[in-house]
């Protein structure tokens, strides 16, 4: 769909009119003209080279960011919560998709960032070794995250990040399957990220 062909479905007016009537097929144009016509135009706005997030996850982050902004602002219009000061929305439609895309970006440099700083200092594999030296792995801010979660995850994040064990090694010690060492980790993971992410707020 061209952009002369999509002027319509860009006005201001086109879209009240298509919330108001519930027009599922307008609404869908709107999506479809703006996809094919501004996306690549928002994505290069936005997207910088980063040393510690590879360029195509960016991309990935955009186009989700892209997907979430739609929906925002095409359930926001529908509720007739929006008011226009432009003849087009299209300007209008950007200010969202970059504030969700660096919402998604901040969220994941701070992960990247946290995995950056619990994964540094891998000195020893050795157990015995692990647990007499483990203090001097973390900084005080770890320390302080890791100290606020249960023993069963503080342990679980230590094997599997600090000794760099297997999900197979993990659920033969733990004597449980791979599949719930991989999801127990993943939500010890979640966790220490949520607690992350509260102290640096």
């Amino acid at each position: 769909m061209t952009e002369t062909g999509c002027s319509y479905y860009f006005l201001s007016t086109t879209a009240i009119d298509i919330w108001q009537k519930k027009d599922i097929e307008g609404q869908n144009r709107m999506f479809a003209c703006l996809y094919e016509n501004h996306k690549e135009n928002y994505f290069r706005r936005v997207i910088f080279k980063n040393s510690v997030v590879p360029e195509y996850k960016f991309r990935e982050f955009a186009e989700n960011a892209f997907l979430k902004a739609w929906e925002s602002f095409n359930e926001n219009g529908k509720a007739g919560k929006i008011n226009f000061s432009n003849p087009d929305y299209v300007g209008f439609f950007f200010i969202i998709f970059k504030r969700t895309y660096l919402k998604i970006i901040g969220k994941e440099l701070l992960r990247t960032n946290a995995e950056k700083e619990f994964g540094m200092n891998q000195h020893s594999s050795e157990e015995n070794d692990l647990e007499l030296k483990k203090n001097d792995f973390f900084s005080p801010k770890m320390q302080m995250v890791l100290n606020k979660m249960s023993e069963n995850c503080k342990q679980l994040l230590i094997w599997r990040h600090i000794e760099g064990l297997s999900h197979d090694e993990i659920a033969k010690r733990k004597e449980i399957n791979r599949s719930s060492s991989i999801k127990i980790i993943s939500r010890c993971g979640k966790r220490f990220f949520d607690i992350w992410k509260n102290h640096l707020n």
